[in-house]
């Protein structure tokens, strides 16, 4: 049986940073290590996710030239 595996991630080097509200950034200051550590995880992955529709192309699946 396949069991989906994590892919290796590059070297976390590069800072991007977001503009939010301060409010916002007071709750995110007080989360707790693990909550903090999952939101960086879905925050890279919305990233990918983001990057990868931007390269999407529909006349690739709809055209056969």
């Amino acid at each position: 049986m396949n069991e989906k595996t994590t892919p290796k991630t590059d070297k976390l080097d590069e800072v991007f940073p977001v503009r939010i509200p301060t409010c916002l950034k007071n709750y995110l200051d007080n989360l707790p290590e693990e909550y903090k550590q999952q939101l960086h995880r879905d925050i890279r992955e919305l990233m990918a996710k983001v990057v990868h529709m931007s390269k999407f192309d529909a006349s690739v699946y709809l055209s056969s030239e």
